[in-house]
């Protein structure tokens, strides 16, 4: 992602984007469409977020631990105001120590830590550990009860596009798959499109049903499709089969 807000030339190491920078990225954005509480950024964006470590930190690796996570995170935002960063580094720090094991570092050790952190906030470049395809909008704008499920209705939203997506995709392979068949093959059939495009059976008359554009083109090409000579054979082989069974009866 190329971040347009922070020059890169302010400091000697690239800056790493995190959600905090692609929401000032997006600000403007966001903030002209305080109606929309999920943003669809419509792809997969590498950013780096700090976390607090799932097991406890054990005693021998308390001090080297805490120093190493604190300073990850302040070249991760060295970008933003030393007061503002101050407090996030004090705040990650007091979660740090909740997962430390021995109490070794006093309080005054993880104020060293933060502000050694500060003073070296441009000194390592940092990699990215997820991606983020999906921003809220801190800006949205609830309404009724919106705000006391603010989790599920973000989960809601981002099922619903990632369907939207899916379908979309399966809707596209399918239509290519019909109107660039082969009409001198085989006439095309609904197993034949599963198999072709390795969506099931099911899914492939499912969308032949609920999408009349694919239903008219299927139906057209089904009638086109098929060499003379093959629908020859088929009409023999059909008639042969007839006049066995009517011999046997």
């Amino acid at each position: 992602m190329i971040l347009k807000t922070i020059p890169q030339t302010e400091f000697e190491f690239p800056v790493v984007a995190t959600k905090a920078l692609i929401i000032k990225e997006y600000k403007d954005i966001l903030k002209e469409n305080r109606d929309t509480y999920v943003l669809d950024l419509g792809c997969h964006i590498n950013i780096f977020e700090y976390f607090t470590p799932i097991k406890y930190i054990e005693e021998n690796y308390v001090k080297t631990a805490t120093e190493y996570l604190l300073l990850q995170v302040a070249n991760a935002y060295k970008w933003v105001d030393n007061d503002v960063l101050h407090n996030l580094l004090e705040d990650y720090a007091n979660k740090i120590r909740k997962k430390s094991l021995g109490g070794i570092i006093y309080i005054e050790m993880y104020k060293s830590y933060i502000r050694s952190a500060i003073d070296n906030k441009d000194t390592i470049e940092i990699e990215t550990n997820k991606t983020l395809r999906f921003l809220t909008n801190p800006y949205y704008d609830f309404k009724g009860g919106e705000y006391s499920r603010r989790r599920q209705l973000r989960t809601e939203l981002i099922n619903k596009a990632l369907s939207d997506e899916k379908r979309e995709i399966n809707f596209k392979k399918i239509h290519n798959y019909i109107i660039d068949y082969d009409l001198s093959s085989k006439t095309i059939t609904k197993k034949r499109i599963a198999l072709e495009t390795g969506l099931s059976y099911a899914t492939i008359k499912n969308y032949l049903t609920s999408e009349p554009e694919l239903a008219y083109v299927f139906q057209e090409v089904r009638k086109a499709s098929g060499t003379d000579r093959q629908k020859s054979d088929r009409k023999y082989y059909r008639n042969r089969i007839c006049k066995k069974a009517n011999e046997s009866n």
